[in-house]
């Protein structure tokens, strides 16, 4: 389920990614990660910063650029997807995404990011853990590890530091 690319880090990811790291780039609080409810799972406060605006949240039924970065994000994404391989038809969505450390690992509540067909792919800006788990396989990530994956997905916070990623959703 969950495929781990290659990360090329070229030139432009580092700059966005010391963008993302700054403390100068601005973060939007969201009291939860996503809809619904589901028995031993929580929806997760976090922060984000939106690149590229979810379509189906728009009237126009095209995804609207938010962020003056909006380019260089998708120009890195791109880059990574080309890089292993993978052809996609269109962005949906890419946003930055932190969630603050737990005391204790919480998941947060299993779901699909949206409801037609898309693709996942997650960059993990920071080494914090909060591991990614979709259907049943788990990826605990490393700085600079990048997975692409389908389906029925949640995260677990990190205990430790913050962790930072940046998420893709692409059309297939």
């Amino acid at each position: 389920m969950i495929k781990q690319l290659e990360n090329p880090k070229i030139e432009k990811y580092f700059e966005l990614k010391k963008i993302i790291l700054s403390n100068n780039f601005s973060w939007f609080y969201e009291p939860n990660s996503t809809f619904g409810e589901e028995p031993g799972y929580f929806n997760i406060p976090y922060y984000n910063h939106t690149f590229l605006e979810r379509p189906e949240l728009l009237d126009l039924k095209f995804p609207l650029a938010r962020s003056k970065f909006t380019e260089l994000a998708a120009s890195v994404s791109l880059s990574i997807l080309e890089f292993n391989k993978i052809n996609i038809r269109t962005f949906l969505r890419i946003s930055a995404n932190t969630v603050h450390p737990e005391r204790f690992v919480v998941r947060s509540v299993p779901h699909y990011d949206h409801f037609y067909e898309h693709a996942n792919l997650l960059i993990h800006l920071t080494s914090a853990g909060g591991s990614t788990v979709v259907e049943e396989d788990e990826f605990i990530p490393k700085e600079d590890d990048v997975i692409f994956f389908q389906g029925k997905h949640y995260f677990n916070t990190p205990v430790k530091d913050r962790r930072v990623i940046l998420g893709i959703v692409t059309g297939k």
